[in-house]
């Protein structure tokens, strides 16, 4: 979120079009999906997003059911965690703070 807040703060800067959006309420949202495993989780691991979509383009959910086959925790969860920016529409906009939620 802070990459495309300063992204479009420096395109702000360099366009005369964008001056006419800072009256408009725009808002940006992210996502990010994350694999806790139970068995790896208390030790505060888990398998991010893009490492999820990678582990599961080479070998598909075999390699999470691999990773948890021996053990007595087999848990799991898929956690996703959003963050929205409103990025115009307020004066302090390019002081504003990402709200965070799962």
């Amino acid at each position: 979120l802070d990459t495309a807040k300063q992204l479009l703060l420096n395109e702000w800067k360099r366009s005369k079009r964008m001056a006419s959006l800072v009256d408009k309420n725009i808002y940006v949202l992210v996502e990010d999906t994350s694999m806790y495993l139970g068995r790896y989780s208390k030790k505060s691991f888990n398998f991010p997003g893009p490492f999820v979509k990678f582990a599961l383009k080479g070998n598909g959910y075999q390699t999470f059911i691999d990773m948890v086959h021996h053990h007595e925790d087999k848990s799991c969860v898929a956690l996703s965690t959003f963050g929205l920016l409103q990025i115009f529409g307020s004066n302090d906009w390019p002081q504003a703070k990402p709200f965070f939620f799962q």
